[in-house]
């Protein structure tokens, strides 16, 4: 890393993933869990000070900012130190409904809320009781009860539950939180989960990030077109950025259309 700098060159992916882990270590002897805000912070600077070796290039023209990738292996390098941690300590928790081994309870993953606490007034069998509400409406219903104001309301009333099945050590399966949890899985309701979770609205981030990343994914295809089905779809007559990016990362990575979207009349 020290000769790239030298001499103003970008170092290998090996020279550059051991400076992320060296980094990553540096910052968790001063927080156990660095803040995205602060990774964020350090890596502008480090691209601010040696744009040339670190910054983002499509080209020879700088990404907006140029600090992304550097941010994300940094990030990405930090969550997997706290993953590991927070899988090698279990803890023994006796509750209402009995003994459980369970993951740490310490949020994780940038996560805002990963184990909650029971709301006050609630205890697990009154909660239990409410994830039995609901599915007992879904046998009758099925999925289109997912839209019922009451099941909103339950849902959210029944989070630390779901949590505390998701979260739980072993681990269950998806069919198994499926059949106790049938509506976490429409589409309204898992958005929902996502955001009590991370304290954002998953909808919002993905729309601001196409406005932001879109047009640059989209000419760096253009600009680079990596196979033909990427040609293909830029020939198109495709106006809307979303549906494009969509399609091109589709091509470059050789996927099925239909494997995503469900076309409909």
């Amino acid at each position: 890393i020290q000769s790239a700098i030298e001499n103003d060159r970008r170092p290998s992916p090996a020279d550059r993933r051991q400076m992320i882990r060296i980094l990553a270590d540096e910052m968790k002897k001063h927080e156990e869990n660095p803040t995205r805000s602060q990774c964020l912070t350090v890596t502008q600077q480090i691209v601010r000070r040696y744009p040339k070796v670190f910054a983002d290039m499509v080209g020879d023209r700088q990404i907006v900012g140029g600090y992304a990738s550097l941010l994300s292996q940094l990030k990405v390098r930090i969550e997997h130190l706290n993953r590991k941690s927070t899988l090698s300590h279990h803890m023994t928790q006796r509750n209402e409904i009995g003994n459980t081994k369970k993951r740490s309870s310490t949020d994780s993953y940038g996560c805002t809320s990963w184990q909650p606490i029971l709301p006050p007034g609630e205890s697990y069998e009154s909660i239990e009781v409410k994830r039995q509400r609901m599915e007992e409406i879904h046998r009758h219903e099925g999925i289109s009860g997912a839209q019922r104001g009451d099941i909103c309301k339950l849902m959210e009333e029944t989070y630390c539950l779901q949590r505390k099945m998701i979260n739980e050590i072993p681990s269950h399966t998806i069919a198994d939180i499926r059949t106790k949890w049938p509506y976490l899985f429409a589409q309204r309701h898992i958005y929902g989960h996502f955001e009590m979770l991370t304290d954002k609205k998953v909808l919002r981030l993905l729309e601001s990030s196409i406005q932001e990343s879109g047009p640059k994914i989209v000419q760096f295809f253009k600009e680079k077109p990596t196979n033909e089905d990427v040609r293909n779809t830029l020939s198109s007559d495709q106006n809307d950025v979303a549906a494009m990016v969509l399609q091109l990362l589709l091509a470059h990575f050789k996927e099925k259309l239909d494997g995503l979207i469900l076309l409909t009349d």
